[in-house]
């Protein structure tokens, strides 16, 4: 297993698509790889990239960038987008509370949190990713009114989430227990990560809300 992790991780790092923690790319994304000026979206420890592939794949005119530290989890995506050949999907390896250093200032039009550790002990809330340490930074990140989005099969860690964003000047827009079969075929809420998957199949609700957060006065 250790070796075939070392070998995904090797190939990964052959991808044209996969940055490995390149801050020179810092406020340059658009122009020097994408080669566009569309809309740019980041999903948030992502995993193996099913949500970020399917977003480039459902909207060719975004750009679309799955961020996760895990390189051999981010091999899975890297190479899904390589089939489907999606010129708008790229895949960065870093730390999501540095994301400051990889991005600039209004940089980014949106975010996707999908199924995050949702951090149950007490101690450790300051690294949940919807805490006021993680709203501050991509507030940073974000442009003016940009949406974040949250999936999660936690109830407590949804909560927790609500009141956070609430108390950080928030705007929660939309807020509901997900039904796929209620939703359009091409509603990218119906995507499944692998998680999602599991936790379906057990019966646990999953959760999701859309906000943005406040404006940062200049």
């Amino acid at each position: 297993m250790a070796r075939k992790k070392s070998q995904r991780f090797a190939e990964l790092t052959t991808f044209p698509h996969y940055f490995d923690c390149t801050k020179e790319m810092n406020g340059h994304w658009r122009e020097v790889y994408f080669h566009n000026n569309n809309p740019l979206i980041l999903e948030l420890g992502c995993g193996k990239g099913e949500y970020a592939v399917a977003l480039g794949e459902k909207n060719p005119h975004q750009n679309v960038i799955g961020i996760d530290i895990q390189g051999e989890r981010l091999w899975y995506g890297a190479t899904a987008a390589t089939k489907k050949q999606l010129a708008n999907v790229a895949f960065l390896r870093a730390y999501i509370d540095h994301l400051p250093e990889y991005f600039e200032k209004n940089e980014v039009n949106e975010l996707w949190i999908t199924f995050p550790d949702p951090q149950p002990r007490g101690k450790y809330i300051r690294k949940r990713l919807t805490s006021p340490n993680f709203l501050t930074r991509y507030q940073l990140l974000l442009k003016p009114k940009g949406k974040l989005h949250l999936k999660t099969d936690n109830a407590l860690f949804f909560e927790y989430s609500i009141n956070a964003i609430t108390a950080f000047g928030g705007t929660i827009q939309t807020q509901q227990t997900i039904h796929p079969e209620a939703l359009a075929e091409d509603d990218v809420l119906r995507v499944q990560t692998m998680f999602e998957q599991k936790y379906r199949a057990q019966g646990i609700p999953i959760l999701y809300c859309c906000f943005t957060l406040p404006i940062i006065d200049e």
